[in-house]
């Protein structure tokens, strides 16, 4: 059987769904403030207020799409077609939402239930981007009129409010073999199972082309390296114990005392294991020494004796 071909990027980054979403009821729960609040738009020269609170978290959902909810949804201004990877939908089951003209709140529209929201997950200016792209709200029992206030009013709020909730999604510094890495997002794609963001770094430089036909772990939130990223990452990390001391010990008596020092000098020939890329080996170089302390041995009272050597 050939060898599986090398991924196309440094570093990859995924989350379960049900990761995400335990920080989306997180947030919900402790900041309430987030998913509420109102808003002043102009449409046909009238001002009208919307207002809207998710009153149950959000949740995130991977996967193809119901059937028939993109061509039932209300969509963003210039949005025409359905991007053919990193679509996501975010289920918001319980919004209570309404939109009245300035002076007339007598005339308020508006309700509770549940919103779909369709977003795209992208890579922007080396950051991670989602733009929501329409909205779905049942609209069987609205009249015409009211239909024009949700579709102009209330949604664009909506799909605003989501975009802002879903750019808190970051991904975080990593930290591999005690370095910290920082990463430059390149792409990003939602599978069935995973949200994963490929990234490039200074270390190895590659930049993702292709997220297609990878096998992600099985966790709900993983990080996977390239095998050339992660030897260059734990060479740096080698050389950045150079010269350190790894022993020290004192022996005999204070009138014959032997101090026996080892220093890590460098690794060569270092290879990561076939299996397990965590794992790896090399050829090390320490440097060994031997102080002597002979006390009453001379005119001065003292003698120095010093040796050591590299193996």
């Amino acid at each position: 059987m050939p060898a599986a071909a090398p991924p196309s990027f440094d570093l990859a980054v995924g989350f379960t769904p049900s990761a995400l979403n335990k920080g989306l009821a997180q947030l919900h729960s402790t900041h309430r403030d987030v998913f509420k609040g109102t808003d002043k738009k102009n449409y046909s020269d009238v001002t009208y207020f919307v207002s809207w609170d998710f009153l149950s978290p959000p949740a995130l959902r991977l996967g193809a799409l119901p059937d028939q909810l993109w061509e039932n949804s209300i969509k963003a201004p210039g949005v025409k077609e359905l991007p053919a990877t990193g679509v996501m939908l975010l289920e918001l089951p319980e919004v209570k939402a309404a939109a009245w003209p300035a002076d007339q709140a007598s005339e308020k529209v508006g309700g509770t239930g549940p919103v779909r929201v369709i977003c795209h997950a992208t890579v922007k200016d080396k950051a991670l981007a989602v733009e929501p792209l329409a909205a779905w709200i049942d609209q069987s029992s609205i009249d015409a009129k009211d239909k024009r206030i949700v579709r102009h009013q209330l949604v664009p709020s909506v799909l605003a409010m989501a975009g802002k909730l879903l750019g808190g999604l970051h991904i975080p510094t990593a930290e591999l073999f005690g370095t910290k890495v920082a990463l430059e997002p390149s792409l990003v794609d939602a599978t069935g199972t995973h949200l994963v963001l490929a990234a490039s770094a200074k270390v190895g430089g590659a930049a993702a082309a292709d997220l297609a036909g990878h096998t992600w772990p099985d966790k709900e939130i993983f990080v996977l390296g390239s095998r050339t990223f992660l030897t260059s990452l734990l060479g740096a990390a080698l050389r950045s114990h150079q010269n350190t001391e790894v022993y020290r010990e004192n022996k005999g008596p204070e009138a014959l005392n032997v101090t026996l020092t080892a220093k890590f000098k460098e690794a060569t020939n270092l290879v990561l294991d076939e299996k397990e890329l965590t794992k790896g080996s090399a050829q090390l170089l320490f440097g060994f020494a031997a102080e002597v302390f002979v006390l009453g041995v001379g005119s001065d009272g003292c003698s120095m004796i010093k040796a050591g050597s590299d193996c």
